[in-house]
């Protein structure tokens, strides 16, 4: 699979067209949470051009799975591999994760380690691949600071769009994990304009905040630490989830559900959906985790949720999101002032 030649990003939506046309999905509604629009984007920051992935996940979804259950099993198939690998060289996981670790953070890395695993070809491994590598890497080994590598990775790869595209994700989830707010813009819509009412952190700075994994198929949240009496709770959603990337709650007086959304993506609302833009399937499996959210922190049901878009190399007009959104929303990182050229189509 991976010494087949890559494909560039309109070969994979080109071949990605003609599967769904011959398994009867409807990609015009996009991949779940993604516009038609984005989805060239979409499939090169996941499978950096290795096709066979592409064409597994469309199976998949041909046969009612989600995407996010497809990058489930994907990320299962990465440790059971590590797994194996382990078992035949008579080594703990522990250890197998020190030596990989080592020989692809060295300056002579060739990737061997991982060629024969069978998780790359020649280059590095593709888009999410690379990234549940990681992750798998530092379950194993918790003395390596997971985030120093995966900035270390991204500096190496900043000129590949979907590989930093994916480590740009994880990055940013592993910064909340280790307590360190962001700073975001709550933009208003007034009379078809948008106003920049207040800047605030995302958590506030020097709270303290508990994490748990939202388990879809249950329909539960699971405790991924020791709970705190803090009223702030970071929620991972599955890789792969309809609109959103990561949730935080204020279990508070006021409480607030924020729903964020990680790309890096220059112009990121004609790539990603919103609340108020996405399809009926995403808006239900929202609502189900908004549900489970409520019933879990004995909220109500009408708690404030809120939009949040995370991109940090977003800017001018692109700020605006599409006239589908109506919603307050936050946009991080702060927004000072809209660009001159949002006014001057506004007067015209």
């Amino acid at each position: 699979m991976f010494d087949l030649p890559l494909f560039t990003k309109v070969e994979c939506s080109d071949f990605a067209h003609i599967l769904c046309n011959l398994l009867k999905i409807n990609l015009e509604n996009g991949i779940e949470g993604i516009p038609f629009g984005g989805i060239d984007d979409w499939l090169e920051e996941r499978f950096g051009g290795v096709i066979g992935y592409i064409a597994e996940m469309f199976l998949d979804m041909s046969k009612g799975s989600f995407v996010s259950q497809y990058m489930s099993t994907l990320s299962g198939r990465i440790n059971d591999i590590m797994t194996n690998t382990a078992e035949r060289r008579h080594i703990s996981l522990e250890q197998l994760s020190k030596d990989w670790l080592n020989e692809i953070k060295s300056a002579r890395n060739d990737w061997k380690c991982l060629r024969d695993a069978g998780l790359c070809g020649s280059s590095p491994p593709r888009g999410m691949i690379f990234s549940f590598t990681l992750e798998w890497l530092c379950i194993y080994c918790p003395t390596e600071n997971a985030l120093s590598l995966v900035s270390l990775f991204r500096s190496k790869f900043s000129v590949d769009p979907g590989l930093d595209g994916c480590l740009l994700e994880l990055e940013e989830i592993l910064k909340l994990r280790a307590k360190t707010s962001f700073e975001a813009t709550l933009l208003t819509s007034s009379d078809q304009e948008w106003l920049i009412k207040k800047s605030v952190f995302l958590p506030p700075v020097g709270a303290s905040w508990n994490s748990m994994l939202y388990n879809e198929s249950q329909g539960t949240l699971e405790l991924a630490q020791n709970i705190t009496s803090s009223s702030w709770c970071l929620i991972q959603v599955p890789s792969g989830f309809d609109v959103i990337d990561i949730v935080l709650v204020n279990v508070s007086a006021s409480p607030v559900i924020y729903g964020i959304q990680i790309t890096r993506s220059l112009k990121p609302f004609a790539t990603h959906h919103t609340f108020d833009t996405c399809p009926p399937k995403s808006k239900e499996r929202l609502n189900k985790l908004w549900r489970v959210i409520s019933s879990h922190f004995e909220l109500d049901d009408d708690a404030e949720k809120l939009y949040v878009m995370l991109d940090p190399n977003c800017k001018g007009a692109n700020i605006r999101p599409p006239s589908g959104h109506m919603s307050n929303f936050y946009f991080s990182p702060k927004v000072t002032e809209f660009a001159s050229s949002l006014k001057k189509r506004r007067y015209k």
